[in-house]
Parts: C-alpha cells; structure tokens; sequence
C-alpha cells in the first residue's frame, strides 16, 4: 500500500513566489506631492516667515514608509501556509480513506475518530489563516484608497496654490527694500517716508502690487499709506497660512484611518499567533516510541511501507492510535516449582488448563 506525499514546502515557496514586494505610499504621495511640497510650500515659509513646524517635506515624512509591497508578501506566506496546510490535510485524509479498505474493527475507528479530529482542527486553522490574510488584503485595499484619496485633495485643492499670490511676488521687508521704498517725489522740506516704512514694514512683507503701489504712491501719509500697503498683504498672508494649515490637518486625518486599519489586521493576526490551535495533537505512538510488541501493528501485518510526513515513524513501523483496553483474560494457574533445587536441572514445563504453559 503507497500513500500520497505532502507537498506543504512547495505550496508556501509557490505562493511567496507570486507576490513582488513592489509597492510603497510614495508611489502615490511622492512625486505627485514634490513640486509643492519641496518647493512651493518651503518658498511661502521664506518670504512670509511663517516658521513651520515641522517643515512640510517632515510632515508628508510622518505617513511616508509604508510599504504595502511587503504586506502584500507576508499576506502571500499566509495564504501560502493556508495551502500548506490544505495539502497536509489533504494527506491525512487520502491515507485515512485508503487504511480503511483493509482495516476494520474497534481499532480502526479509534484511529479514524482521532485523525478527523486532525483533519477538523487543520481545515479550522486552514479557515483562520485565509481569513487573516484577507484581513490584511483587506486592510492594504483601504490604506491604498485612503492615501490615493489624499494624494488627490491634496493635487486637488489642498496644494493648490492658483489664485493665490506665488512665492516669488512677495517681498520680505529689510534694508535692501526700505532704500527702495523710501523714494518720494513729492516732498520738499520733510519727508518721514523712509521713517515709517522702517518701522511699519521692516520685516514684514509685502506682495508684489502693494510693495509698488507704496513706492509709486503720491500721497504724503507716509504713515497711512505703509499701514494700507500692510494691512492688504497681511489679509492675503493669512489666506495663504490657512491654505498651508490644510495641508497639515490632511495629513493628521490620514493617520487615524491609515492606523485603525492596521491595528485590526494585526490583532487578528495576534489572535491567530496566540492560539494554541495544536497543543492538545499529540503524534500517535510517539511517547512510547512506537507500538508495543505482540499489540495490533494494523492493516497488512508489521510492514505497511511506512507513513508520510516528517514526523510520522520510519518504514517499517505503522503508528497506531492507542487501542482500546482488551478484555480481562483469567491468569493462568501457578505451578509448583520442582523439588530439585539444582537450577541445571529445571523441571519441565507443565500444561495447564487453558492451554499455556508455565
């Protein structure tokens, strides 16, 4: 009698094999987010010294590394386990049904009440480990919507800056400027213009229409005028700083949603790693090394060709599940021992009732 081999290596090397770790949130919130991100935005910070904290390259950093390439790997070992372990059940099963044409009786149903319990308990964990995997599958579906969904916005309207006044239309207030500002054409005796644009304007700053208009300007309110040229840019300023500060509150809604989503897969996994799914398998006959002499070796006397699978026992020897008590069978009656006490000279054995001797 032959029995099928298990193939359960392979399964898993087959399902790793299929998978590419390619795949990364950068993909997504890279590129696509540079020009913005690693320019535009550092370029506002400069000129309109809003001091961001963190810089924005820092923050888009905050939910970069996530490598959804190699979840999708280890979600491949799991279902590759699962096909594993599909095999080796698979296995026990074919070897169970063929035992069965050639063994019957009390022994045997002993032996195949406990190797389906095997075969429930494998397709059990068969069931857990697909159902992880799906969990992570699932999970890494919901990241890539969810930062696919941010990329957009953020392409969309969150990083877009048309309408607003770019970087280089913005004059940051110092020495440089104020000489320019300070021409008048206008006044004759006094003029206090230089006076207020240093103490109004000097370092702040102001977009490109209202540093020209303040320098073009006839009227003599110095002071006046400075405090309008301000009062504009700073309005468009603070656009500005609220446009920015959507780009900072996007991103820390992302990471709830990104990390709930993690912390459910990995607790299903963590439930599936700490269950003592097997503890209570034992291998038949290996705590005492095998059946007894002179008990039922099985189907086809003492040599079935062995059991597959690494742990079963070497050919030769069929492991059997423990047999059921046999029934009492009386003693046999004792015999006196001989007279002659010479041990070279035993008496010879004598027959009993019941047929054996002593």
């Amino acid at each position: 009698m032959s029995f099928d081999q298990p193939n359960a290596v392979a399964a898993i090397n087959q399902a790793v094999a299929a998978t590419s770790e390619d795949g990364n949130c950068s993909d997504v919130i890279g590129k696509s987010l540079d020009t913005p991100i690693e320019k535009t935005l550092p370029a506002y910070d400069e000129k309109l010294s809003f001091g961001l904290r963190p810089a924005a390259k820092d923050k888009r950093a905050e939910i970069g590394g996530v490598n959804w390439g190699k979840i999708e790997k280890d979600v491949a070992r799991l279902n590759g386990l699962a096909a594993a372990i599909d095999n080796i059940a698979s296995v026990v099963r074919s070897g169970k049904d063929r035992l069965a044409h050639d063994w019957k009786g009390e022994s045997f149903d002993s032996f195949r009440a406990a190797v389906e319990k095997i075969e429930q308990t494998l397709a059990d964990y068969s069931i857990a480990v697909k159902t992880t995997a799906n969990g992570f599958t699932t999970a890494v579906n919901n990241i890539r919507t969810l930062y696919a969904a941010y990329r957009d916005e953020c392409t969309g309207s969150v990083l877009n800056f048309s309408g607003y006044v770019p970087p280089d239309d913005w004059y940051k207030i110092g020495e440089k400027e104020i000489q320019f500002l300070k021409w008048c054409g206008h006044c004759v005796a006094f003029c206090d213009k230089e006076d207020m644009a240093r103490s109004i304007l000097m370092g702040h700053a102001l977009q490109r229409v209202n540093y020209e208009w303040f320098h073009d300007w006839e009227g003599r309110d110095h002071e006046g005028d400075a405090h309008t040229a301000l009062s504009f840019s700073e309005e468009e300023r603070s656009k500005i700083s609220r446009k920015i500060n959507e780009f900072y509150v996007a991103t820390d809604e992302l990471k709830d949603p990104v990390g709930e989503a993690y912390d459910v897969a990995l607790e299903n996994l963590r439930i599936l790693a700490d269950s003592q799914v097997f503890s209570a398998l034992q291998v038949p006959g290996a705590a005492g090394g095998g059946p007894e002499a002179g008990g039922d070796p099985g189907p086809g006397g003492g040599d079935t060709g062995g059991y597959p699978g690494g742990g079963g026992p070497g050919g030769g020897e069929a492991a059997m599940p423990p047999q059921s008590e046999p029934h009492p069978q009386p003693e046999p009656a004792q015999v006196e021992p001989a007279a002659a006490p010479e041990p070279a000279q035993p008496k010879p054995a004598e027959v009993v009732s019941d047929g054996e001797t002593v």
